[in-house]
């Protein structure tokens, strides 16, 4: 079987990985746009910052070059489902199935001077090139999802002026609710990050360069503008296919990651699927997910009929040190009819849970992630909290499961 993925990510590999590894005789063809090897994404933060250097990036691969052939450098131009085939390089590549992993990129807002030199985003080891080699000293971190709350901490650690605006009322807005928001806010302001939220970037200002930015509220002076407030899925190749393209903007995909042609499948950041808790439709942009669906839509592509569950928002990070982690709905995401929520609330911790119809729909953790891993288990298993009460509450089932004592103190 001839299987073409274009996508040279996350998605990308793990898909031929587990076509590998279900069927070595499989002729796989990746075509990656960027020249070089498959890196780690969500270690640019760390390159950023100076704690690893640019070579540890590159993730070593155990695909066979025998049977796996990797095209860096060759951005596909354009899919033709009725012949089976993509055009790249010049060249038309016939496939049996083909996978989709296009991925996303940032996007900037269309106001004054974002194109000045010194504007930049964070997606690509080039991007983290640009930055370090224009070496800002004053900073200005346009959005405080993970990705900007990352780099703000990271150029920080080098010693320079940071400031976070942030449209919404609080920080990390789509991961936290409120208080957990407020705390990781602390974390940063008493490491010397200033943070303005409820502002809205308005125009930049320079020159020749970036010599500051001006928002509903204030005028900042700053060498740099870093955007981190906005993705779009890479889905031009699969709107122009004829493929499929969801309400939310990306490639609508079934659960079994088939797109609306029977034999192009898609996965990652550019795929539209459905949410684990909600089932309504979701876009996630998280690379456990990508690799989840990787291997839905590998192994069905190869003739399996496996199910994705569909796709729960999670993240855990650290701030200066403090673990932070979010998984699942928002309060604001949930109706309050017959909402519970538990507050734990310690000298260095912070947990809540959000409970709703006798499911767990939501956590956060700041400070410690005690009890967090098994209270995701849960969620996404759809384990009532009643079920480990049951257990705790049964000494022949406690003896077994001793750890449950812990799990059953948060759900008080």
């Amino acid at each position: 079987m001839r299987i073409i993925i274009i996508g040279n990510g996350a998605a990308g590999n793990q898909a031929a990985q587990t076509i590998q590894n279900y069927d070595p005789e499989a002729e796989i063809t990746i075509l990656g746009a960027e020249s070089i090897p498959f890196y780690s994404a969500c270690a640019l933060p760390d390159y950023l910052a100076g704690w690893i250097k640019r070579d540890q990036l590159f993730l070593r691969s155990s695909l066979d070059r025998h049977r796996v052939e990797i095209r860096l450098g060759q951005a596909v131009e354009d899919i033709k489902p009725d012949r089976q085939a993509v055009s790249a390089g010049g060249e038309l590549l016939l496939y049996d199935r083909l996978i989709i992993a296009s991925g996303s990129r940032p996007v900037l807002p269309n106001i004054p001077g974002t194109g000045l030199p010194g504007n930049f985003v964070i997606k690509s080891v080039y991007d983290i090139d640009r930055i370090l080699s224009y070496n800002p000293r004053r900073i200005a971190v346009i959005g405080s999802g993970n990705i900007g709350i990352e780099a703000a901490e990271a150029l920080a650690s080098r010693g320079c002026q940071v400031s976070i605006i942030e449209m919404m009322p609080r920080i990390m807005p789509r991961l936290f609710d409120q208080q957990p928001a407020m705390l990781i806010r602390n974390i940063l302001e008493e490491n010397g990050i200033e943070i303005h939220t409820g502002e809205k970037a308005r125009e930049v200002i320079g020159k020749n360069r970036v010599e500051g930015l001006i928002t509903d509220c204030r005028r900042i002076s700053c060498d740099a503008v870093i955007w981190a407030a906005g993705v779009r899925q890479n889905t031009e190749l699969a709107r122009a296919a004829g493929i499929e393209i969801g309400g939310l903007g990306g490639i609508k995909v079934d659960s079994q990651m088939k797109t609306s042609h029977p034999a192009i499948y898609a996965c990652g950041d550019c795929v539209e699927t459905s949410d684990l808790l909600t089932g309504k439709p979701a876009l996630c942009l998280l690379w456990s997910c990508a690799k989840a669906q990787a291997e839905i839509a590998a192994r069905n592509c190869l003739g399996e009929e496996i199910v994705y569950p569909g796709a729960l928002k999670l993240i855990a990070e650290e701030a200066y040190g403090k673990p932070c982690m979010a998984a699942g709905l928002l309060e604001e995401e949930l109706d309050r009819t017959g909402l519970k929520i538990i507050e734990k609330e310690t000298e260095n911790a912070y947990h809540r849970i959000l409970i709703k119809n006798e499911r767990i729909m939501g956590i956060q953790a700041v400070g410690s992630m005690e009890a967090m891993g098994p209270l995701l288990y849960f969620m996404k298993k759809m384990i009532r909290p009643s079920e480990i009460k049951r257990i705790v509450n049964s000494p022949a089932l406690l003896k077994n499961m001793p750890w449950m004592l812990a799990i059953d103190k948060y759900l008080q």
